[in-house]
């Protein structure tokens, strides 16, 4: 293709509103944050949510307390399931938000209960880099009308986490025809992933194609494609 060119004028957005719009800290909790996609789930979040407990296995709960001598105040026949994590919490010396430790004291008395929440895990580059993340089951199944599988939001919450989104344009430039033409493509419209170096090269022949009112030939168009796929990291601005 004839004086083709590729100009990148790319950078690195650090504010992350992404972030912002889908997670929400939990008071006094470093290493775990409740996500509220977009906004439209509930960013409360109350240590009695974490699992529903029937009356009777509240009753072998208190029972446990009593049997350890465990401190409490209080009247113990009043206690919720919150209060009394509470209790077993600071007294075993447990993490309240380590589902996993109070998931295995739970089983280790035969408590029958119902996980309110899921629970993933993403890491990021560096060492102690790391979040639990919590999703109220209920009302994600109200919003989106199916099951959170984690597999589906994986990458995009490591991304969201730990990475900063790209924006910019990159400009192509080339003769046909004896004609030049000059394509100014915004990244956020040809990319398959504003936090990662991941263009959509399909699309970005369509739209070139379309504006041309002719399609490019298959040398021309394997042109384009080699030169993209040969932008790297190096072409955004830090």
């Amino acid at each position: 293709m004839k004086n083709l060119q590729i100009n990148t004028d790319l950078n690195y957005s650090y504010d992350n509103f992404y972030y912002q719009d889908n997670f929400a800290k939990i008071d006094d909790a470093d290493d775990t944050i409740i996500y509220t996609c977009d906004n439209q789930l509930s960013s409360d979040f109350y240590k009695s949510d974490f699992f529903t407990l029937d009356e009777v296995d509240i009753i072998k709960l208190k029972l446990f307390i009593i049997k350890e001598n465990l401190f409490f105040s209080g009247d113990l026949k009043k206690l919720d399931a919150g209060n009394l994590l509470d209790i077993i919490s600071d007294e075993l010396d447990l993490y309240y938000l380590d589902l996993d430790d109070i998931e295995e004291l739970y089983n280790t008395y035969n408590l029958s209960y119902k996980k309110n929440y899921y629970v993933m895990y993403s890491q990021g580059y560096n060492q102690g880099d790391a979040l639990q993340i919590l999703i109220n089951k209920v009302e994600f199944f109200e919003l989106m009308g199916c099951n959170f599988i984690e597999e589906n939001y994986q990458k995009y919450f490591d991304n969201i986490l730990w990475d900063a989104e790209i924006y910019g344009n990159i400009e192509i430039k080339f003769n046909h025809l004896d004609k030049n033409y000059i394509f100014d493509l915004e990244y956020n419209d040809i990319c398959n992933n504003t936090f990662e170096l991941d263009l959509n090269i399909d699309y970005i022949l369509k739209y070139i194609n379309k504006n041309l009112h002719i399609n490019l030939s298959t040398l021309d168009a394997l042109d384009i494609i080699s030169a993209l796929n040969k932008l790297d990291y190096t072409n955004i601005k830090n």
